[in-house]
């Protein structure tokens, strides 16, 4: 896998292997009787959601029989299942502005993403800490996420979108949303725009070498004291990062969705670029 060399001032995407994936988190029922696991059984093997996706559409029917039996919750919920979108999805998202801001872990997303929030009126939704809130739960799904976000590693799309979503339909009354951090590979950008009925409106990309965002992200672990921000750590979700958004660029180059912004020089010009490419949608 290439990296970006310490000198260069954009960040370069590798054509490498496919991204690390986690495995599938479960959850423990203990609490079930037999019966009530077999019961349990039948409907799991058949769900689809609201909108008739199927939400296991790569897992082998022996994979669904094991989930139906000891590992599927006592007390199932929107939090211990793959994405189940609300059936008012499409049309509650039709018209809002949808931008996305991706890049490396350190290249700026929070930052920018706050200020245009705060500039615009927007919701900002931050995926990062959106995971690392639910990482602190005292929960079987809080602890495998911390282990993910320790790793590296890149947390289930169903995880991810349930996030999401979930934070979208709460605020329906805003005029646009800023989403940082997603999609973090091409599977999420493809069911995203299969459950909410639309492509964003435009996908902002902030370029900047992986020793820039190595350092800031450093710094950013000694201020605020956060675990997953260990160099060792940094590194391994830079190569993460690399591999899987080489095809989520594409997809979206091909939508004529990409606005690349120079994420190496001050804040404020960075932000200046950001609220050109917004302005130049409203």
């Amino acid at each position: 896998m290439r990296r970006p060399a310490p000198e260069a001032s954009t960040s370069r995407y590798s054509n490498g292997g496919p991204p690390l994936r986690a495995e599938r988190l479960s959850s423990p029922t203990s609490a079930l009787s037999p019966r009530a696991r077999g019961e349990l059984r039948q409907p799991a093997v058949h769900v689809t959601t609201p909108s008739g996706v199927d939400p296991y559409p790569q897992m082998p029917p022996a994979a669904r029989e094991t989930m139906c039996g000891d590992t599927v919750p006592s007390a199932p919920s929107r939090h211990s299942l793959p994405f189940l979108p609300s059936p008012g999805t499409p049309d509650s998202l039709r018209s809002p502005l949808i931008i996305f801001v991706v890049g490396g872990p350190g290249s700026g997303k929070g930052t920018q993403c706050r200020n245009m929030a705060t500039k615009y009126g927007f919701c900002h939704v931050g995926l990062g800490q959106l995971l690392r809130q639910e990482a602190q739960r005292r929960t079987q799904r809080g602890r495998q996420i911390r282990e993910m976000l320790l790793q590296g590693l890149l947390v289930p799309t169903g995880i991810v979108l349930d996030m999401v979503n979930g934070n979208m339909l709460s605020h329906p009354e805003s005029r646009g949303f800023l989403i940082d951090g997603f999609p973090r590979e091409l599977q999420q950008a493809k069911e995203f725009e299969r459950i909410v009925g639309r492509a964003p409106s435009v996908v902002m990309v902030l370029d900047c070498s992986m020793e820039t965002m190595v350092r800031r992200v450093l710094r950013r672990g000694q201020l605020e004291g956060r675990a997953d921000d260990c160099e060792a750590a940094i590194r391994r979700r830079l190569e993460t990062h690399y591999t899987s958004s080489e095809p989520v660029l594409s997809f979206y180059q091909h939508k004529n969705l990409l606005r690349h912004i120079l994420a190496e020089d001050a804040p404020e010009s960075i932000f200046a670029r950001c609220c050109s490419v917004i302005e130049s949608l409203q």
